[in-house]
């Protein structure tokens, strides 16, 4: 047994000379153990991370939903607006996946397309079931106020993925079918594409907290109004001169609808998130 007399006598107490170099070689063996340890690892936490950055963006499983705090409403509707932003994020990146096909038309993108829809639908059941619950709990009038606008933005980003999803069929058929559209229909076209664009972008800032002015949103839909008259009527004047036949203008009509109907469903989703801000 050692008494504390035997424990401080200099056998066991080093000098104080001594400390600064003690104390260096027990980081230095400290360091050389940890390397030696983790070393091996380094190459499975690498792919393990490459792995989460490949899949975690478009997953169908939720990321942050966790029912075991539903008892805590404002950390459940935290995690549930997370998620929620996270579903825009999918929907909005859809509709520029499906877009680009309009200029290179490949198999890769059509596949990261389906992941993003099957994502949609299953954040789309995950979210709800997770908003109802939450709703059954005991909740200050705030939160109780919020619940039935992240259900409606919840449903409405679905629908938009639909939309999409619909302008996706019609882009397939053309190619499919081999149907050709003149040089300025297509012109046309991809005007109205990127003018949507940006009222989808506009939808993704305004997840993020970042709302434009109802002004900003009123004069994107006017633009977008706009353009859709000069696409019909331009289509219309080509219909009568034969330019396009019959069933290449059946199509080239439901593109520049599903487009339109994407903007409108968008500038929808913009005015609730206003509403919960």
């Amino acid at each position: 047994q050692f008494t504390p007399e035997i424990l401080s006598s200099l056998g066991f107490t080093p000098e104080k000379a001594y400390l600064p170099r003690l104390i260096a070689n027990a980081h230095t063996f400290f360091s050389i153990f940890m390397i030696m340890t983790f070393l091996p690892l380094i190459g499975l936490l690498s792919r393990a991370v490459k792995l989460d950055r490949r899949s975690g963006d478009f997953s169908s499983y939720p990321r942050f939903l966790d029912r075991r705090v539903l008892n805590t409403p404002t950390i459940a509707m935290m995690q549930a607006t997370n998620e929620i932003k996270r579903m825009s994020s999918i929907v909005s990146s859809m509709y520029g996946e499906i877009i680009q096909l309009f200029y290179r038309f490949d198999a890769k993108s059509l596949r990261k397309i389906t992941e993003m829809e099957d994502a949609v639908d299953s954040l789309h059941k995950e979210l709800s079931n997770f908003l109802v619950l939450l709703s059954r709990e005991s909740l200050d009038p705030e939160i109780s106020m919020k619940i039935p606008v992240l259900l409606q933005i919840v449903n409405q980003l679905e629908h938009l993925g639909d939309i999409n999803i619909k302008l996706l069929a019609g882009i397939q058929k053309k190619r499919g079918e081999k149907l050709v559209f003149s040089t300025n229909a297509m012109t046309e076209l991809k005007r109205l594409a990127a003018a949507v664009g940006e009222m989808v972008a506009m939808t993704a800032s305004a997840a993020e907290a970042k709302l434009q002015s109802s002004e900003s949103v009123a004069a994107l839909r006017l633009k977008v109004e706009n353009i859709r008259e000069a696409v019909v009527s331009g289509h219309v004047k080509r219909m009568k001169s034969g330019q396009c036949n019959v069933e290449a203008g059946f199509l080239y009509t439901h593109l520049v609808t599903a487009m339109v109907s994407i903007a409108d469903r968008s500038a929808n989703l913009i005015d609730a998130w206003r509403g919960i801000k």
